[in-house]
């Protein structure tokens, strides 16, 4: 190797030896300033990946619940817990969760609770979770679209009932139709001519049966009518499926009227 090699040019060393009693080759170490060669380059490449780090990219998301997303049908007023977990491809690079009710920031927790609100209110929903390092780079976004269905109470089956009652004093087939209790034409005009030529003044509803479940309830009651005396004119026993549609209206699911 003769003369000094340019600054940043490959230069290639080579050098053989012989032992004078075996005339084998001999093993040779070779060193860059001072530095077996081998830990040399070793070296050298942990100064390149200094100063060319890997490229950093966005979290990855493991885990999440609600697994079912599209939609997730709910009842209004039960809690949903909504959750996600992610990881960083850097250990010491934070995550960081943010929750959207639609498009409304809500919370940035890992996990979230949903409370459905009245479906009246609004019957869709929008969940979404967004996830970052602290470049800002994100994993795909997750989102949930929910359906809320209305919940019945017995509160709201004994609201119907003492309409179902007002009707019944008033005469009022308009109602009747309305809440289902009188379905045709002839129906309708037969009941008409039947309240036209009773005394009826008073309705009373006693002994309610009430079971609810979810936007559904069935009800069974004494129907008693009364004259203007306080007299019994008929009493008999009924009993219907009630249906809490999303505006909030309850109506008959299907009429299920018993006489006793």
């Amino acid at each position: 190797m003769t003369g000094s090699p340019d600054v940043g040019a490959a230069q290639e060393s080579s050098v053989r030896a012989t032992d004078a009693d075996t005339g084998a080759d001999d093993t040779y170490a070779w060193q860059r300033d001072g530095v077996p060669v081998p830990e040399a380059d070793e070296l050298g490449k942990l100064e390149a990946s200094k100063l060319c780090p890997p490229p950093d990219v966005a979290p990855r998301i493991v885990s999440y619940r609600p697994r079912r997303r599209d939609p997730l049908s709910v009842t209004e007023g039960a809690p949903v817990d909504f959750s996600v977990r992610a990881t960083d491809q850097d250990l010491n690079d934070p995550v960081t969760y943010t929750w959207f009710l639609d498009g409304r920031r809500v919370s940035q927790r890992p996990g979230w609770v949903f409370v459905p609100p009245l479906a009246a209110t609004a019957p869709t929903h929008t969940v979404e979770v967004r996830v970052s390092d602290s470049s800002g780079l994100q994993a795909p976004r997750l989102a949930w679209r929910i359906e809320v269905s209305p919940r019945m109470s017995d509160v709201n089956v004994r609201d119907w009932l003492g309409r179902l009652a007002g009707a019944w004093e008033r005469k009022d087939i308009a109602t009747l139709r309305l809440y289902g209790v009188v379905t045709t034409d002839a129906g309708a005009d037969a009941l008409r001519k039947r309240l036209a030529r009773s005394d009826v003044s008073r309705v009373s509803i006693a002994n309610e049966t009430i079971r609810t479940q979810g936007q559904y309830a069935t009800v069974a009651f004494d129907r008693t009518e009364l004259d203007r005396r306080g007299g019994v004119v008929s009493s008999r026993r009924e009993s219907y499926e009630l249906e809490k549609q999303p505006s909030g209206f309850i109506g008959l699911r299907s009429p299920a009227a018993s006489a006793r």
